[in-house]
């Protein structure tokens, strides 16, 4: 038979991913009340005198506290406690208080937080998580629940799992898009200007065309309108998708955008939103990897110089493209100026000097054939 710690090392070192142990979570719990308290500034000593006393019933309240009954309220104001009674334990150097702390505290109080979540939530506390609090959230379990920091987490983990989703080199990302010749229309204007009903003017001439817009009821009006006029239409969107044999448009969210597949006409409307935190960079996407001979973009004027700058890339990457088609291997980096660069510099030549009359016409002031300059602070007239 295995003893405990035998059967702890079987099981290897903990994943990222994987879920960690109240132990482990104590332990950090405990590492971050240690360092706070070594930052943390008082503006005065009220509750020294009492703060053993005070640590005892934080530990008395806690231990009595039922799993998954404690407000999110409640399981913040423990924070707070601690971390104001651990900030007198470590400057006094209250060896029997830390160890109150490090022991029994903070496991009542992990115990409690990890109880207020829900399973799903439960395993998103992980080793990973642990090491964004302390490179981006440093002292945060200090004063907040656990529950109130995993949904910021959420948030930064998504944002950056977008991020890692837009193209680093767009030259790459979008080989076909690229190599096409594609024309691109701006229609610039504000709101009910009739910018996108121009546009989709020309999307309904097309024989094979794709409206790209920012919601499910924009995709929902035009497909309606795309069917009025007798026009096959596909509806898709994250939320519903409406199939028609034989539909000449597809109307949908710019995410939806397919970008294997080839169109005449491609309308982006509400294209401003290339400059949204959260989904700018889907229109990004579309104006780089739609492949459509002609792209038709609808915005309003603020984001005009971004779109414009956006659309402006596909001709930087053509203008480039020429220089990596070269074949330079085995041609030496040149370290050296070419040719015979001893003496750059013209020949001197003896020239007449200007007159003083020419020389004092550019003069804002000037007396007795000489400049007068300004005095230096004031002091007495010109000079």
């Amino acid at each position: 038979m295995h003893s405990d710690s035998t059967a702890k090392e079987a099981r290897g070192p903990i994943r990222d991913d994987q879920m960690i142990q109240k132990e482990k979570l104590s332990q950090f719990y405990f590492s971050q009340y240690k360092d706070c308290a070594k930052v943390l500034k008082k503006k005065n000593n009220e509750g020294k005198k009492t703060y053993v006393e005070r640590l005892d019933r934080l530990l008395g309240e806690l231990k009595r506290s039922k799993e998954g009954k404690v407000s999110q309220a409640h399981l913040e104001e423990y924070h707070r406690q601690l971390r104001n009674l651990a900030y007198f334990a470590f400057r006094e150097n209250n060896q029997i208080a830390i160890m109150k702390i490090r022991d029994l505290i903070v496991g009542e109080l992990a115990r409690l937080d990890v109880a207020s979540l829900k399973p799903e939530e439960q395993e998103l506390v992980t080793a990973k998580l642990l090491e964004f609090l302390r490179a981006e959230q440093t002292f945060d379990i200090c004063q907040k629940s656990l529950r109130s920091i995993l949904g910021q987490y959420v948030n930064v983990e998504l944002r950056g799992q977008i991020i890692d989703l837009v193209p680093t080199r767009p030259e790459t990302e979008f080989p076909k898009a690229l190599e096409m010749s594609r024309r691109f229309v701006l229609h610039i204007g504000p709101t009910n200007c009739g910018k996108t009903y121009q546009a989709l003017e020309r999307l309904k001439e097309a024989e094979n065309g794709v409206y790209l817009g920012p919601l499910r009821l924009l995709a929902l009006e035009v497909y309606e309108k795309m069917k009025d006029t007798g026009i096959p239409c596909t509806m898709l969107t994250g939320e519903e998708r409406i199939y028609e044999e034989n539909s000449r448009i597809i109307s949908s969210t710019v995410e939806m955008l397919d970008l294997d597949q080839r169109y005449d006409v491609a309308v982006l409307d509400e294209a401003q939103m290339i400059a949204d935190s959260d989904r700018g960079h889907s229109w990004t996407r579309a104006i780089l990897g739609v492949q459509a001979a002609e792209v038709h973009v609808c915005l309003s004027p603020s984001a005009e110089e971004v779109v414009t700058m956006t659309a402006d890339l596909n001709a930087i990457i053509d203008s480039l493209k020429p220089i990596t088609e070269f074949d330079l291997d085995g041609v030496e980096p040149t370290f050296h100026p070419i040719g015979d660069l001893s003496n750059v510099m013209r020949d001197d030549a003896v020239r007449g000097s200007f007159t003083q009359q020419v020389a004092l016409e550019n003069a804002p002031k000037q007396e007795d054939g000489s400049f007068l300059i300004p005095s230096i602070l004031g002091e007495g007239g010109d000079r």
